[in-house]
């Protein structure tokens, strides 16, 4: 089990595990959903995926849990158009299926729901877990063997929105006028591979470091300097908050939310900026860098664990109380 699953687990929670979803089975799928919902007897069922949440919001009909909430979380789907045909239709369903409506931004909610109301719940993150660690810092760094480097930094799965090759492009142009600058990549999927052939390709293999998937990914934020967000598009953009909680200043593209500006180290780049605008800006926040961390700026605007999950469960219960009525 994954360590979010046995923390779970211990606090008390009910965890049920089905198989996994495929569009060849999704009979079995359903059913496996029924057979939970009919055993749980759930008021609310809360749900996050674009190509699964209709089925669940089925199920649960069919079942008379009486709320449904359907949460967006991203601004823009990756593909081709048969596969942005296929996710719009998906997320009609959801949408269609569900009592409530809730996005973890402005910018999701008016991807998915098209003018419909809905409610922006914040993506809160543990401050804790994000402290500066000068510890953490020294070793992550010696690890990778960049003790005295000005360490760019990302954190995200590998996909087209992301935005990796653009970011290799712009670490070569950081890389032409500082030879100490690396960079630090935390993440995996599908475009990965692609991402390691560019960096060979360009013949700098030796100044980046893939840290890959990892289940401590507050440790590997110690050892960067600057956080560097050139995504195509953004849900949230949830990343940009921990670098914060972590003390570190961050570059994002204008694609990225306003909403993650919750201290005074986030910088955006125009979308005209050239690879040169980006490296003069990277550079610029040289020892920018805090060593206390953001977590106090961060938890007074509602973004910490406590505040957040307390106002979730206080919207559990105002819906529930109305459904009541």
């Amino acid at each position: 089990a994954s360590p979010q699953l046995r923390r779970l687990k211990e606090q008390g929670c009910a965890v049920h595990t089905i198989g996994a979803y495929s569009p060849f089975h999704m009979l079995s799928y359903y059913k496996q959903l029924m057979a939970v919902l009919r055993a749980g007897h759930y008021d609310i069922v809360h749900a996050y995926n674009i190509t699964r949440s209709w089925l669940l919001f089925l199920a649960a009909r069919k079942c008379k849990v009486p709320i449904r909430l359907f949460h967006a979380r991203t601004s823009k789907t990756d593909g081709k158009l048969p596969i942005q045909a296929t996710y719009r239709l998906f997320i009609r369903l959801g949408t269609g299926l569900s009592t409530h409506l809730l996005a973890n931004s402005e910018e999701s909610g008016q991807f998915f729901f098209k003018g419909k109301p809905f409610r922006v719940i914040k993506n809160a993150i543990d401050l804790d877990a994000f402290a500066v660690s000068p510890e953490h810092r020294a070793r992550r760094r010696s690890e990778l063997g960049l003790e005295d480097g000005f360490v760019l930094g990302h954190v995200g799965r590998f996909t087209e929105a992301k935005n990796h090759g653009f970011l290799v492009d712009i670490f070569k142009e950081v890389l032409a006028r500082d030879d100490t600058a690396r960079l630090l990549l935390v993440g995996d999927g599908p475009l990965f591979q692609p991402v390691v052939d560019k960096v060979k390709l360009e013949g700098i293999e030796g100044k980046v470091r893939f840290a890959g998937a990892r289940n401590d990914v507050p440790e590997w934020y110690c050892a960067m300097d600057v956080f560097v967000f050139p995504s195509l598009y953004e849900g949230y953009g949830n990343a940009a908050v921990e670098a914060q909680a972590a003390g570190l200043p961050v570059v994002a593209s204008a694609a990225v939310p306003r909403t993650v500006v919750l201290t005074d180290r986030v910088h955006f780049m125009p979308a005209s900026s050239s690879l040169a605008d980006w490296a003069e800006r990277i550079l610029d926040t040289k020892g920018a860098r805090s060593p206390r961390g953001g977590q106090e700026a961060i938890d007074s605007k509602g973004f910490g664990m406590d505040e957040a999950s307390d106002s979730l469960y206080a919207y559990y219960r105002a819906i529930c109380r109305k459904e009541n009525e």
